[in-house]
């Protein structure tokens, strides 16, 4: 019994850890991709009893790693691409597979998950595996998506149970994250997040403080095509502060026309451009 403890205690501090680095992030105004949806907010926890009611349902415990999130941390909200899903949407992966079109079997996510680490990344990785597309993923919950046809699950049933997996419900062989749990897939997005904050990248996944993602848009040492990209990122703030308007201001008389309409059309979002732009 204490050995249980101690083993729920250091996953509380892991949490822990990853709701202040996401505290940080936040505070920073920090940007990234999928920022704009979860702002890196989390969502409500849910209660002992809601995670055990959904466990009893399904047949399953869920990862430890991942039941501690959604107790202590969030139902969902802030984390890698669009957020992490809440806990309800577990099959919204499934809703895209035509084969699926009637209730799931109520053992659904008791099934082992089939795919493996170090399997044949073939096209015709299900039919090796002996498996229709109604069973491709088995086992697994949709944990978050990076939109169009791409998710990321966790396994919670069979060998692989607690890995991260990035899936293609197009039919691409899926792809094992090197974490060996949800809580070091979550701190390795947070820590990029971190790392870049006041060091803008090129594209398509630009990361950056609001004040580094401004400065980055006003040094001439970027190409007009990044500054305009940089301009653009920072449409999806909810509110600019003054002094990144007054940083962007500087883009109005810059001798491109294409960072100009991009200065006008930010400041003008945020209706914060009107004495400049007049």
């Amino acid at each position: 019994m204490n050995a249980l403890y101690a083993a729920t205690d250091a996953l509380d501090e892991r949490v822990a850890r990853l709701v202040e680095k996401v505290r940080r992030v936040r505070e920073a105004r920090a940007i990234c991709f999928g920022s704009r949806d979860h702002r890196f907010v989390f969502r409500t926890p849910l209660l002992e009893e809601e995670v055990a009611s959904f466990e009893t349902t399904h047949g399953i415990r869920l990862p430890e790693e991942y039941r501690r999130f959604l107790l202590c941390a969030g139902n969902g909200g802030a984390g890698p691409d669009y957020g992490i899903l809440p806990l309800d949407k577990w099959d919204d992966a499934l809703n895209i597979i035509p084969e699926i079109d009637g209730p799931l079997p109520a053992d659904f996510l008791a099934r082992a998950f089939h795919p493996y680490p170090g399997m044949p990344r073939t096209g015709d990785w299900a039919e090796r595996l002996g498996i229709h597309q109604d069973q491709w993923f088995e086992g697994a919950i949709a944990v978050s998506t990076e939109g169009c046809t791409y998710y990321t699950l966790l396994v919670v049933s069979g060998p692989q149970r607690g890995r991260v997996v990035a899936i293609d419900m197009d039919g691409q062989p899926p792809s094992f994250h090197k974490e060996p749990d949800f809580l070091g897939w979550y701190e390795r997005w947070i820590d990029r997040v971190l790392a870049a904050l006041d060091a803008p990248v090129a594209r398509p996944q630009v990361i950056g403080s609001e004040a580094g993602l401004a400065a980055a848009a006003v040094d001439p040492r970027w190409s007009v095509a990044h500054r305009t990209h940089f301009l653009s990122e920072l449409q999806w703030q909810h509110a600019l502060l003054p002094e990144t308007v007054a940083t962007v201001a500087r883009c109005l008389d810059d001798s491109d026309p294409e960072l100009r309409a991009a200065a006008v059309r930010l400041l003008g979002k945020h209706r914060a451009g009107k004495a400049y732009v007049d």
